[in-house]
């Protein structure tokens, strides 16, 4: 008597272990393609990253305007100093 518990003991064990690995099976299953979304999402970013590095800022931009406003000022005062010293002669 006391073999066939044990027996029914061991075989409730596996059944339950069978079903919780069944479990993880399917959660594994359904874990699969985040995983692959994931991957993509990385790719994705590493895209961005690249054309980040390519591609100016809006701030870089910005400070390239000024660049280009001060230089155009400059340019305007020395032509003015130019026509001013040509009046002058």
């Amino acid at each position: 008597m006391e073999m066939e518990r044990f027996q029914a003991l061991v075989l409730e064990k596996l059944t339950s272990i069978e079903t919780r690995l069944e479990r993880i099976e399917q959660r594994l299953a359904n874990t699969e393609p985040r995983f692959d979304s994931i991957g993509q999402i990385a790719n994705l970013q590493a895209q961005l990253d690249k054309l980040s590095a390519e591609v100016a800022t809006r701030d870089d931009l910005a400070a390239i305007e000024a660049k280009i406003g001060a230089l155009n000022m400059r340019l305007l005062n020395q032509e003015a100093e130019v026509l001013r010293l040509k009046l002058a002669k």
